[in-house]
């Protein structure tokens, strides 16, 4: 995020970030259900590139989704500085794969890399 709110004196960015997955529901026959998602955002200061397992042991999220459940997207609104930042999609329990769409609206800027 490179702007802040043009509306307010804060210096702060809204932002609503939307995490979908995969649709399920033609698997639900086979006892498949919504796997329980959720997101963290990290804030990843002027590093570029892939970021490590230990970057992400080192540093605590600076937002995430209010809980993890097992609905088919999940939407949350935030305020936060200028910055970069790395949403990270992710199921409840570990090593369960899943497909995500991710959406990000704000009224600032958006550079992705």
């Amino acid at each position: 995020l490179t702007d802040s709110d043009p509306y307010d004196e804060d210096e702060l960015c809204t932002v609503i970030i939307a995490v979908m997955q995969k649709y399920r529901r033609e698997l639900k026959y086979a006892g498949i259900e919504n796997l329980a998602i959720g997101f963290a955002v990290y804030d990843a200061g002027d590093v570029s590139g892939r970021l490590s397992r230990g970057y992400f042991q080192s540093h605590k999220s600076c937002a995430r989704s209010a809980a993890f459940i097992n609905l088919r997207e999940v939407t949350a609104r935030f305020r936060v500085p200028p910055g970069n930042y790395v949403i990270v999609p992710s199921t409840f329990e570990p090593n369960e794969e899943a497909e995500f769409m991710l959406r990000i609206y704000t009224n600032g800027f958006i550079e992705s890399e």
